[in-house]
């Protein structure tokens, strides 16, 4: 199974499942599993970029802050991403960004789902078989 991203069925809000070779690659497919439940990816373009700096105590409160963080751009500058380059400082916990995409106008981008926040229902990034894996739920 190569690296990627799967919406999962929850009860009250939405969820999506990670998985990739490494932690980097599983953080980007997670802001990307997240952005498609926000609206369809194929209409996104890197027109523009925008560079993004979160810190965390661990790998979950990261993953979380950083998908928040998304979150807070798509709300206040209507800004979503397609394109992530991204390093990540596991001993200081700290994710170093670089995301391309566009300004959202809804008479051209659809959107599917307001997501209003990442949480840590049931999350637990973990190895399994070489593969990172984690499980994240969105309120919605």
């Amino acid at each position: 199974m190569k690296a990627g991203f799967e919406p999962i069925e929850h009860a009250a809000d939405i969820g999506i499942k990670v998985w990739s070779k490494n932690i980097e690659e599983l953080f980007c497919y997670a802001a990307a599993g997240m952005s498609a439940a926000m609206l369809s990816l194929e209409e996104i373009k890197p027109l523009k970029s925008k560079s993004i700096v979160v810190k965390g105590n661990d790998l979950e409160e990261l993953l979380v802050d950083w998908l928040n963080e998304l979150i807070y751009i798509f709300a206040q500058e209507k800004m979503v991403f397609c394109k992530y380059s991204l390093k990540i400082d596991q001993k200081n916990m700290v994710l170093k960004a670089k995301c391309s995409g566009e300004v959202v106008d809804t008479q051209t981008h659809e959107v599917l789902t307001e997501i209003k926040a990442t949480t840590f229902s049931g999350l637990k990034i973990k190895k399994v078989n070489g593969k990172f894996q984690a499980t994240i739920i969105f309120d919605v």
